[in-house]
């Protein structure tokens, strides 16, 4: 058994979450995502004009399914236009790899989707699998798309087993913080008004100084966790580590037991500070004789700070005792939270230019200065390392209710 950290910069790597199971699921009202779907509705091509005879589905950009990740499928339909005889076209749904390019795409809500073994998105068009990993382990996945407009065409049905590539840990990290909002950007400054030939022109105005950075949220700190481990074997999978966490957290996972098999208890990092917004540069001096002064630039707004790190959680592994090798098959991460780095400052807003000499022996008026840098903000501190052990034991209570299908390799 040994001890190891399981970190990245994103917390979405952490958690294996790919883009299309944060579109389906938890995010779904997210601003972001709500702009990728409004644009894919905004230009999908519509099957109005078109007689559908052949819809098939597929898998965007994947060839399996995760058991934890998540896929956006795609359907193609082979089309005849109704009234241009002559004109056949084969149209799919619309990708999210077409960042906003939507045009001519079908959108998913033309087309009826059933799943066992997850859900399918109708605005996304995402799959997401089921958080019963041995009932999918024994089920696979099945989708099938349908043609509501006509019956006859008929439906489209894939069927997948499990990958377990996107596991890569057992057990949670606490929240991470978020990160803090970036200052505004400063105004620039109105432009001196003109003065003509025979008068001076007016001094640009002051350009506003950016806004601060929001600080970074605290990490959470990471959860008490007890977690059993054995090996088991299933229809498609001779030998697979199945883990079943108790505690803070509930869950099942198989991981594939020829990969290092992590277990998590580790303190949420805290977010980065936001940027400070840069200043607005000073306006332009009015023309005359002499041209006015520009006006002098904003200050650039101070970076936040980031927030702290959550100390490490508590972590007791126990693994079969029946079978040793588990104890060089698992490693443990209840490493604390990393600090959130401080926000940059903000850029000094430009001196406005000078306003132009006019009329005769008119002069042109000088540039405005520019304004200071803000001050970047201060990082945060990571938080400590928690605690976690491990030790064999007997687990065939833990593991007495597996599935038909599922055989624990005890000796």
């Amino acid at each position: 058994m040994h001890r190891t950290k399981l970190r990245t910069k994103l917390p979405t790597k952490l958690l294996a979450a790919s883009l299309v199971t944060a579109l389906a699921a938890p995010l779904a009202g997210c601003s972001i995502i709500t702009m990728v779907v409004d644009a894919a509705k905004k230009n999908a091509a519509k099957l109005d004009h078109w007689e559908v005879s052949k819809i098939t589905l597929g898998l965007r950009d994947a060839k399996g399914i995760c058991a934890r990740g998540g896929v956006q499928l795609a359907v193609y339909a082979d089309a005849q236009h109704k009234r241009r005889k002559g004109k056949h076209k084969r149209l799919e749904t619309w990708s999210l790899a077409d960042e906003g390019k939507h045009a001519g795409k079908l959108d998913f809500e033309e087309f009826g989707f059933t799943a066992e073994g997850g859900e399918v998105d109708l605005e996304t068009g995402a799959f997401v699998p089921g958080s019963d990993m041995l009932a999918n382990e024994l089920s696979g996945f099945t989708i099938t798309a349908s043609y509501p407009r006509e019956r006859k065409v008929a439906p489209s049905t894939l069927r997948f087993e499990p990958s377990y590539d996107c596991i890569t840990h057992a057990g949670s990290f606490g929240e991470f913080g978020s990160s803090g909002r970036g200052g505004a950007t400063g105004s620039m400054g109105k432009s001196g008004d003109g003065g003509g030939d025979s008068a001076p022109g007016a001094d640009g105005a002051i350009g506003d100084d950016g806004g601060d950075g929001g600080n970074g949220g605290d990490g959470a700190d990471g959860p008490r966790i007890t977690a059993y481990a054995t090996l088991v074997k299933t229809p498609h999978h001779d030998r697979m580590v199945l883990v079943k966490i108790e505690g803070d957290v509930d869950d099942l996972v198989l991981m594939d037991a020829s990969k290092p098999v992590m277990i998590v208890a580790g303190g949420g990092d805290g977010g980065d500070g936001g940027a400070g917004g840069n200043g607005g540069r000073g306006g332009s001096g009015g023309g005359g004789n002499p041209g006015g002064t520009g006006g002098n630039g904003g200050r650039g707004g101070n970076g936040g700070s980031g927030g702290n790190g959550g100390n490490g959680g508590v972590l007791e592994v126990i693994y079969d005792a029946s079978l040793p090798e588990l104890a060089s098959m698992i490693a443990l991460d209840a490493s604390a939270g990393r600090a959130g780095e401080a926000g940059r400052a903000g850029r000094a807003g430009d001196g406005g230019f000078s306003g132009n000499g006019q009329g005769s022996g008119g002069k042109a008026g000088k540039h405005g200065i520019d304004g200071a840098e803000g001050s970047a903000g201060q990082p945060g501190r990571a938080g400590s390392d928690g605690q976690s052990s491990a030790r064999a034991g007997d687990v065939g209570s833990v593991f007495a209710s597996l599935p038909a299908g599922i055989t624990r390799l005890s000796r």
